[in-house]
């Protein structure tokens, strides 16, 4: 799981609508410091058509169904907090 920080209230919005327009989903629910969020990603279509040319003849696409779901629970994750700067002492 990769960390992004952001260090200000409008950095962090920021940052997580980049991740929303990269294809990420928010997982666990938006709290004030922490958002967990999850790449959607069913694998790549040249990689089901080689599954599917391979095994589908004798498996019924259960290949192509496996590879679905391997991808859909290892895609990556980010998890994006927020981290108040600490105030320079003098």
């Amino acid at each position: 799981m990769r960390i992004r920080e952001a260090e200000t209230k409008r950095e962090y919005q920021k940052v997580i609508d980049d991740f929303d327009t990269l294809g990420y989903r928010i997982v666990a629910g938006q709290q004030t410091d922490s958002t967990k969020m999850k790449k959607t990603d069913y694998g790549g279509i040249g990689a089901h058509i080689l599954i599917a040319v391979l095994t589908a003849w004798w498996t019924f696409f259960l290949g192509n169904i496996a590879y679905l779901l391997f991808k859909y629970f290892t895609a990556e994750e980010v998890l994006i907090r927020l981290v108040e700067p600490v105030p320079k002492q003098e």
